[in-house]
């Protein structure tokens, strides 16, 4: 099992500092739970950018503070431009191991460039990856290399995050009209359809950042015969592969007749014995295929987690096939991104209110249509029967 871990560092201090703060408190919480830095499986920093150039200076700060943490080798690390609330610079996400065992093996590796995590146990193996960039296209390629270097591939991937600058944003190409998510969209739809999903798209987040271009990460396994997955549809969600053509903006890349639909599940209930956890995708005020409540962050909130609880309900995981036995009262991790800054504290409110004290972030970001204002992501862990 995977702990999720929030670090946020004090107010006021240089972003280095505050880099530093989330890694001596990271180190901190390892020593309580008795692991070892060895156990972390994925860092995701997130960092306040004005533009690319205050990204690359705040990224190199981070990979500074962790060269003096990690001597060796690191785990899957992500730098992301999203401010975090409050006015600061820095805060942290990390994954790591939620009980360690002799019988699980934490490989950190390395592929061009690219550091990330191979787990093995039981004959299983996971591979836990970030910080994926080079443009969309080359980040699909530089995964699928990764991932066939291990023995697995596309198909795959249990969840994935997508992290596109300026989302909404329009980039001309051969003289057409194409907006960044529907590039995104095209070019995940072209990997994704070559290969040979079995059991569905991954959980998935397409989300906005303010620098970086295009930035992917990714969890992924297979191995063992008692491990299975089972793709979850949303009663309250048309599925984000099914939309209509008329929800998808701008024109498709040249020599495509056709845009591509999101090539993402609502979620992704993923098991390996008779453990598992339900992987919900960013999930925004959606119903059917249309936005709902514009204008009114408070609306969109709460629909929004009226649909995540939904979602999730046993129920319709009961429906999707999960031989569900049992389902955590409590999210394993929310992350939260605020289109409007100014609108964090309702809609933190909101959301503390309907999924308790589950590690969480509240991030500054575009999501994936003008006029959504919040979307919300995170985990359940599941039993089978």
């Amino acid at each position: 099992m995977k702990e999720f871990l929030c670090f946020v560092p004090g107010a006021g201090t240089a972003p280095s500092e505050q880099a530093h703060e989330c890694l001596v408190e990271l180190r901190t919480a390892l020593r309580e739970r008795g692991l070892r830095p060895g156990h972390i499986l994925k860092l995701a920093f997130f960092v306040r950018a004005s533009g690319p150039a205050d990204y690359l200076r705040k990224k190199r700060s981070v990979v500074e503070g962790l060269r003096a943490f990690f001597p060796g080798s690191w785990p899957a690390v992500g730098v992301i431009a999203q401010p975090p609330e409050k006015g600061r610079d820095v805060v942290l996400e990390a994954v790591v191991l939620g009980r360690p065992s002799r019988f699980i093996e934490v490989i950190p590796k390395n592929y061009r460039g690219v550091p990330y995590v191979l787990v093995r146990a039981e004959g299983g193996r996971e591979v836990v990856a970030g910080g994926i960039s080079g443009g969309a296209k080359g980040a699909f390629g530089k995964a699928a290399g990764l991932l066939a270097r291990e023995g697995l591939g596309l198909a795959d991937i249990a969840r994935q995050w997508n992290f596109i600058e300026d989302i909404v944003g329009f980039s001309p190409r051969g003289g057409r009209r194409h907006q960044n998510y529907q590039i995104f969209n095209d070019i995940r739809a072209i990997a994704y359809d070559g290969a040979g999903l079995r059991a569905g798209f991954p959980a998935a987040t397409g989300i906005g950042m303010n620098a970086g271009g295009f930035i992917l990460e990714m969890i992924a396994g297979a191995g063992t015969a008692a491990e299975k997955s089972f793709p979850v549809s949303n009663p309250r969600q048309v599925d984000a592969h099914r939309y209509s053509r008329g929800v998808l903006v701008g024109q498709p890349l040249s020599g495509r007749s056709t845009k591509k639909t999101p090539r993402f599940e609502r979620a992704n209930v993923v098991f390996s014995g008779n453990a598992g956890t339900c992987w919900v995708s960013g999930t925004a005020a959606i119903v059917g295929e249309d936005v709902v409540g514009r204008g009114d962050v408070a609306k969109q909130t709460r629909a929004t987690v009226r649909t995540i609880e939904r979602l999730v309900a046993p129920s319709n995981l009961r429906a999707a096939g999960v031989p569900l036995r049992s389902l955590a009262p409590t999210f394993t991790y929310v992350r939260t991104y605020v289109k409007n800054e100014r609108d964090i504290p309702e809609v933190r409110k909101i959301v503390r209110g309907a999924f308790g004290k589950a590690p969480a972030l509240f991030l500054v970001s575009d999501i994936c249509r003008g006029d959504l204002l919040v979307e919300i992501e995170g985990a359940v862990a599941v039993r089978t029967c």
